[in-house]
């Protein structure tokens, strides 16, 4: 079968047909009418056969729809036949043939019909009548204007190019009312117009391998009765049918499938959705394929929902539903199997009721008693203890009496330090009470410059008092640092504790004979003060006091003794360096360890005290 191109027509001119042989005159006048006239019967003929092709008629078959003015069919009219023996007759045909084929070859390849090469079969000169109509044939064919897009090559129809018309259309003339449109380009059109009509393809055993059904819209595979947008239908009984959506990187993929029924021994009734390879399934209402899902069932089946669900998480358990709660609807208490049980909400007086059930016995959760009864409260709540909003009666007892005891740290020893010395080894000591407190990390002493100068072993617990030490040399003021890193019941801090050393020349307090010199009165008790402030207890016998401070704390206005409730500041006065008494203030100049000159206020009871004398005093 080809399809003749639109463009093809034939044409024909007036010609004068003249005698080639010595026919009788009327015989030739006959011949000249008669051919005459099938010819141009003929070239109607013709015509009419190229619009038959255009329509896809088979061209080795339209030559036998030629009839000449008395319907003689084929070119055996009688313009040709007249004189002519039988196998003349036959002759004619087998040429008639060999014309046949030359132009449909023609029309085939796109040549011209000027172009058909024709060579009469040898004998045929003594046919003189015979040459002459087909010569004319060949002469009116020579007028054939052949061009078009489409032949027909060993069975394959082409276009002649990739330039000018190359679609194809089925139903009308025009694209836009044409039922099939096959474009170019490869684009395709069916049913173009709308009807109720329907397209199915067939596969090698399934006759609705595809199928679309006109009257619904509906997309069937398997099946030509869709009943939704897509069905998807295994016709064979008892064999499941599925989808499944996979790639090269992931060859397992999801399958969506529906069992076979009852008598499949593989599936069942039962329908699935599944990643048979390892990784998950996640499902949920996202706009994207991001973390925003909603449920996934990971590649150790376990389940997660809410933020459990999104991709990248990971369910702690069977079921794990994250930032969220599981709503219960009231129900009776199931019937539960051994070795199982079940979470319910029940009705009781009114109140949603959480319950729990094995095979034998129902508890109220709500009613379980507390799992601390019986144990010594750790804290004593304050009055307007509050705990925290929507807490169960067993967690606001746990807040109440039960509470996390954090762990604590401390920095001991006094931070007053003697001012002068050449050399001072200070012990930094202090404890770890690590009470409820059971994870440790990163525990350091600092010094002022926040520069770690000994790492501890860390602590243990709970319930654990861990002490710590460490020496320095210090001579000037200090600010250290202990630090200690705490898990503190799931919110990790870091706990201090500081000690600030501070140095200050000593004050000096002295019993002895008149003239006591630096050396003596030092002999006496020393204390650091950081001012004139302090108190001391003396007891002297035929004695006489001392007190000696750095004068930079400002001269004594009081010295009470607590007891007797005595003010003795007019029993006082200054003592000069060479031992002498003076009633205004007066200063020494003494050496400390560190060869530092610095001036004290020497202070001396101006009367003898008589006797074993007890005195506590309080200096300001």
């Amino acid at each position: 079968m080809i399809i003749a191109p639109e463009s093809v027509v034939l044409t024909s001119q007036t010609r004068k047909v003249s005698p080639k042989s010595a026919l009788s005159s009327d015989k030739y006048n006959d011949f000249v009418n008669e051919t005459g006239t099938d010819l141009r019967n003929l070239k109607t003929q013709i015509n009419r056969i190229l619009e038959t092709i255009k329509t896809g008629s088979d061209v080795n078959k339209v030559w036998e729809n030629i009839t000449d003015s008395d319907n003689n069919h084929g070119l055996d009219g009688k313009s040709i036949y007249w004189d002519s023996s039988q196998t003349q007759k036959e002759s004619i045909h087998t040429h008639i043939e060999a014309l046949e084929a030359a132009l449909s070859a023609s029309i085939s390849s796109g040549q011209s019909a000027a172009s058909i090469s024709f060579v009469y079969p040898s004998g045929w000169a003594a046919y003189p009548n015979v040459q002459l109509a087909l010569s004319k044939i060949i002469s009116d064919l020579s007028n054939i204007s052949i061009s078009g897009e489409w032949f027909n090559n060993s069975g394959v129809i082409h276009p002649s190019d990739s330039s000018g018309v190359q679609d194809v259309i089925l139903g009308n003339t025009t694209k836009a009312n044409a039922d099939i449109v096959l474009n170019a380009d490869g684009s395709a059109i069916f049913n173009e117009q709308g009807a109720d009509v329907d397209f199915r393809i067939e596969g090698d055993t399934n006759p609705n391998a595809f199928f679309v059904e006109g009257s619904s819209d509906y997309v069937g595979i398997g099946t030509n009765n869709p009943t939704s947008h897509l069905d998807v239908h295994e016709p064979t009984a008892n064999q499941p049918s599925a989808i499944g959506v996979t790639n090269p990187s992931n060859p397992a993929g999801l399958t969506l499938l529906a069992g076979g029924g009852s008598s499949d021994t593989q599936f069942g009734a039962d329908t699935y959705v599944a990643n048979s390879g390892a990784g998950g399934l996640y499902l949920g209402a996202a706009s994207a394929f991001s973390g925003n899902m909603n449920l996934q069932i990971d590649s150790n089946n376990l389940i997660g929902l809410g933020s459990k669900g999104a991709v990248g998480t990971t369910p702690q358990g069977t079921l794990d539903i994250g930032d969220g709660a599981l709503y219960m609807e009231e129900r009776t208490a199931p019937t539960v199997a051994a070795n199982s049980g079940a979470i319910y909400v029940k009705d009781v007086a009114g109140t949603s009721t959480l319950f729990f059930k094995d095979n034998a016995t129902e508890t109220n959760l709500l009613d379980e008693p507390f799992d601390k009864s019986n144990v010594a409260v750790k804290a004593i709540p304050t009055v307007g203890f509050q705990g925290g909003a929507g807490l169960s009666i067993g967690d606001w007892l746990e807040a109440a009496f039960f509470p996390f005891l954090p762990a604590t740290i401390s920095f001991a020893g006094d931070g007053l330090q003697e001012k002068g010395l050449s050399s001072n080894t200070v012990t930094l000591n202090g404890s770890v009470v690590a009470r409820d407190e059971t994870s440790f990390n990163t525990f350091v002493l600092k010094d002022g410059g926040n520069n770690v100068i000994n790492t501890f072993t860390n602590p243990t617990g709970p319930n654990v008092t861990t002490n710590w030490t460490f020496n320095r040399n210090v001579l000037a003021n200090e600010t250290f640092t202990i630090s200690l890193g705490v898990a503190n019941n799931g919110t990790p801090i870091t706990i201090t504790a500081p000690n600030a050393l501070s140095f200050y020349y000593p004050t000096y307090y002295h019993v002895g004979a008149t003239g006591q010199n630096e050396a003596q009165i030092k002999a006496g008790t020393k204390a650091i003060k950081s001012s004139l402030v302090s108190s001391n207890t003396y007891t002297t016998s035929n004695n006489y006091i001392y007190i000696a401070y750095p004068s930079a704390y400002g001269a004594l206005t009081k010295i009470h003794d607590p007891v007797g409730n005595i003010d003795y500041i007019s029993a006082v006065d200054f003592v000069a360096t060479n031992g002498t008494l003076q009633s205004s203030p007066t200063t020494q100049s003494w050496t400390t360890a560190d060869s530092t000159s610095v001036t004290y206020y020497v202070y001396r009871w101006i009367n003898l005290l008589v006797g074993t004398v007890t005195l506590q005093l309080d200096f300001s």
